[in-house]
């Protein structure tokens, strides 16, 4: 009897593992989802203004380096999904590896000026405070990732975009975390 007990709490052990999978998969996918959505958001609108016949050219060409800027966004976040994938990912996202010194006030620049025809549709508008920058970093280079910090970016803006009130300045700002090593960047909704 005692066998079939073990096989019992076996199988049950392998039950309870198969459904903390499932629901890892799940919040995995839900996580990639909204990941991927920012960029693509930020292509789709920068895209149908581009149809606007109304739009003056030097503006279309922004809004063609703002494609480009999210193309690229988008293919290092499939890099990293499908790095993260890998069975023997664990080591190597233990660590950053592509640091670069990051211009986070020019990034942060481009990234609003992005999801701007995103904000405008919605009755809202993006600024970002030159100065607050300025003062959270004595300078303008960081040493990181700058994929990641792109994408963290990033969806702060489409969540401000998407849940913000119409009528309000999303304003984006850099400022010092709990140490001097941290920076943080927020999306702040301001009438």
């Amino acid at each position: 009897m005692s066998e079939i007990d073990d096989l019992y709490k076996r199988v049950a052990h392998l039950e309870h593992e198969l459904g903390t999978t499932r629901n890892q998969t799940r919040t995995y996918l839900q996580n990639v989802a909204h990941q991927l959505s920012a960029p693509l958001g930020a292509i789709k609108w920068s895209i149908e203004a581009l149809k606007d016949r109304t739009i003056p050219i030097d503006r279309k060409g922004k809004l063609l380096s703002s494609v480009y800027s999210q193309a690229s966004i988008l293919v290092h976040l499939i890099k990293n999904f499908a790095l993260m994938s890998n069975l023997d990912a664990d080591e190597e996202l233990g660590q950053l590896r592509n640091q670069e010194r990051v211009d986070l006030l020019r990034l942060s620049i481009n990234l609003a000026n992005d999801f701007q025809p995103q904000a405008f549709d919605v009755d809202k508008k993006i600024e970002v405070d030159a100065d607050s920058f300025g003062t959270a970093l004595g300078r303008k280079m960081v040493h990181a990732e700058k994929n990641l910090v792109a994408q963290a970016i990033s969806n702060l803006l489409e969540n401000a975009v998407k849940y913000g009130d119409a009528g309000t300045t999303i304003f984006v700002r850099g400022e010092r975390g709990c140490s001097p090593e941290w920076l943080t960047t927020r999306a702040l909704h301001r009438t």
